[in-house]
């Protein structure tokens, strides 16, 4: 019995699954390391995620009971906006910068000064920042000179993966569509975008479609993994992509919340419809002939862990810890912007702000007012999307679905019941319906759909006493942006 295998490479971990004929097998992960050398600069080895794959891939198979000679084909879904300097066979050279780093700042404002934002948006569908590829390989050529003349390949951690599992330079086109260098209608490299870029173009990764063949594993990678050489791998697609496939995005209406460092939010739409407003970005789809209208996410898991980190506890006790506190967080506000803001404006120059400190206030009204400052920037995201007619039912998939005080504070903010994905792991999910759609057990999309994602609908419905409450307290976290705001822009240049 041939037998398909599932894995999500992210930012904490590798995680990896086997899907047979009785659907997806228990997910084995793999933790993953985060260097963050300097301000804006975050950063992780590519070696990182080859060794995480070598644990991740046997324990799947373990946890499965199957033998690596069933294995038939690997679909991988992983993390967007990484640059990764390499070469065909998968040797890298230097740091992978991912889309965390915030470095390219100065970068991003160069390429806008050469290319008019608004013709660049409506070419691409995204916003001219530092999380995208093209500034950050600007920053490159700038700062890291030998390793780029020295790569064959500027290239995702995508196309990275690819190389190293079988020497084809390959990604789809939902991560080729997330770099600001490739016309989001035609599907192909904008010429004149990696020109700006210092980029060119032989040196860029091919594009093929999410679900379609890019190699099969080169022998040393298949004794490690435990695999071998027939194993099918294909072109894959990105976290984003992978989770709101796995989340049931393709349901009409859906908009999928994906909870996990960051929180990205999107919904699918059969044209290349564009925000005026450019809260919103536009890729396209890991499913061919479709579009995600998305917002690539604010900091949420990744806030909570940098309070986590603060206090010196972990993760789960500050979700813990707001329940110590009441609603509103005893006047507490908090501002997310811990890498520039993306809601309810993109602005790198905004940093995080707490507001309503006292002596009175504890750990438990700080906790309270992260994870309700997060909630405040998704309502500015699922706003946007219902005012464009993109979205309108919100299903929530990620680590933090698991959190049901958090879930409660979403459905207030919201003022609307949400939908909980059953498997929160959203990504392997939606990887493991690409590889069920290429090797035949699915007839389409809907069929993966039917048999692998499982939604709770109503899971959660909003308390009509906390959605008064937040209604204000919105209004509070907007106008501490606008303070935030005012505040950051002038010191431009003070956070080297």
């Amino acid at each position: 019995m041939s037998v398909a295998l599932a894995v999500d490479v992210g930012t904490q971990s590798v995680k990896a699954a086997v899907l047979g004929h009785d659907g997806l097998a228990p997910i084995a992960t793999a933790p993953l390391a985060v260097s963050a050398p300097a301000r804006g600069a975050v950063e992780q080895d590519p070696r990182w995620f080859t060794d995480a794959l070598a644990v991740a891939v046997p324990a799947a198979l373990d946890l499965a009971g199957v033998a690596g000679r069933d294995v038939a084909r690997i679909s991988v879904s992983s993390q967007l906006d990484a640059v990764v300097l390499h070469d065909r066979d998968g040797r890298t050279f230097g740091p992978a910068l991912i889309w965390m780093d915030r470095r390219a700042v100065r970068e991003a404002q160069a390429f806008a000064r050469a290319a008019d934002p608004d013709r660049v948006f409506e070419r691409t569908g995204l916003n001219v920042d530092a999380s995208h590829a093209a500034p950050k390989v600007m920053w490159l050529r700038a700062h890291r000179p030998d390793d780029m003349r020295a790569a064959s390949f500027v290239g995702s951690l995508a196309s990275f993966l690819t190389a190293w599992l079988t020497g084809e330079v390959v990604h789809d086109l939902a991560q080729a569509s997330s770099t600001l260098l490739m016309d989001v209608r035609t599907g192909s490299w904008d010429t004149g975008l990696a020109e700006l870029a210092g980029l060119e173009l032989e040196r860029l990764p091919g594009i093929r479609p999410a679900d379609t063949a890019a190699g099969t594993l080169r022998a040393p990678v298949a004794e490690v993994l435990g695999l071998t050489t027939r194993c099918e791998v294909l072109a894959g697609t990105g976290d984003d992509h992978a989770s709101h496939l796995g989340g049931g995005g393709m349901a009409p209406g859906a908009v999928v919340d994906v909870v996990g460092t960051a929180e990205p939010v999107g919904a699918r739409v059969e044209g290349a419809i564009l925000d005026p407003d450019r809260l919103l970005e536009t890729h396209r789809h890991a499913i061919r002939d479709q579009y995600l209208v998305q917002h690539p996410g604010f900091a949420s898991g990744g806030a909570i862990r940098w309070l986590a980190g603060l206090l010196g506890v972990g993760q789960a006790r500050v979700l813990e810890l707001c329940e110590q506190s009441p609603p509103g967080a005893r006047g507490v506000r908090f501002v997310p912007s811990l890498s520039g803001a993306l809601v309810p404006r993109w602005n790198p120059e905004v940093d995080a702000v707490f507001a309503g400190l006292s002596f009175a206030t504890g750990p438990a009204d700080l906790a309270r007012a992260v994870v309700e400052g997060v909630c405040f920037a998704l309502r500015d995201v699922v706003d946007r999307m219902r005012e464009l007619g993109v979205g309108h039912h919100v299903r929530v998939v990620g680590g933090g679905s698991r959190s049901r005080g958090w879930l409660a504070m979403k459905s207030a903010v919201l003022d609307a019941p949400l939908a909980v994905a059953r498997v929160p792991d959203a990504a392997v999910v939606g990887a493991a319906m690409l590889a069920g759609m290429a090797g035949g057990e699915f007839g389409s999309v809907e069929e993966a759909s039917d048999r692998l994602v499982g939604v709770v609908e109503h899971a959660v419905e909003p308390d009509p006493a906390l959605v008064a409450c937040y209604r204000d307290a919105h209004a509070d976290y907007r106008r501490l942006f606008e303070s935030a705001e005012a505040y950051g822009t002038p010191r431009r240049g003070e956070r080297a």
